[in-house]
């Protein structure tokens, strides 16, 4: 079966950077210092782990129309009220920032779960929506919080319900 794009279902796909460029330039750590991780809930250890020179992660599941445009869109709104917060500094956001902040991680998990394919658990609807709507599907919760601890700067933690009965 040919791939088609994740939000919009467009077969002419191209190379999306799930994790965006800009995060290079904002993350407070050194090149090089880079761990990312997939966990899932229920597990004890990484699904997967690598270390990174910059952020670059890149999934060949969205087609240039969206990636050039809704996607680009959201990425630029949200960029200047993200890198801040990234940098650690206090930020205040409105209603609509708060939206725009749920709408771009919503996007970026979305995205994310393509790196491997395995742990895929927002449905085409629940895409669609964000596509459509630009704004999280019913039932996703985005908290964004301030990280303090000395686990590897970036990690992005795909929860995924694992019933330990269905391993026995």
């Amino acid at each position: 079966m040919a791939r088609a794009c994740i939000f919009c279902g467009s077969g002419r796909l191209t190379a999306e950077d799930a994790w965006p460029l800009w995060l290079g330039d904002v993350l407070p750590v050194a090149p090089g210092e880079l761990v990312a991780r997939v966990d899932t809930l229920g597990t004890r250890e990484a699904t997967r782990r690598w270390t990174l020179k910059k952020p670059t992660m890149r999934v060949k599941w969205v087609c240039e129309s969206c990636n050039s445009g809704w996607m680009s869109v959201l990425e630029n709104e949200a960029k200047p009220i993200l890198a801040p917060m990234i940098r650690g500094e206090p930020t205040r956001l409105d209603q609509a920032d708060q939206l725009l902040v749920a709408t771009w991680a919503a996007k970026t998990s979305m995205v994310l779960e393509f790196i491997n394919g395995e742990t895929i658990t927002a449905t085409r609807e629940d895409r669609y929506w964000l596509r459509e709507r630009r704004c999280p599907p019913p039932g996703m919760m985005v908290r964004p919080a301030k990280y303090v601890g000395n686990v590897e700067p970036l990690h992005y933690l795909h929860i995924v319900g694992h019933d330990p009965a269905s391993t026995a």
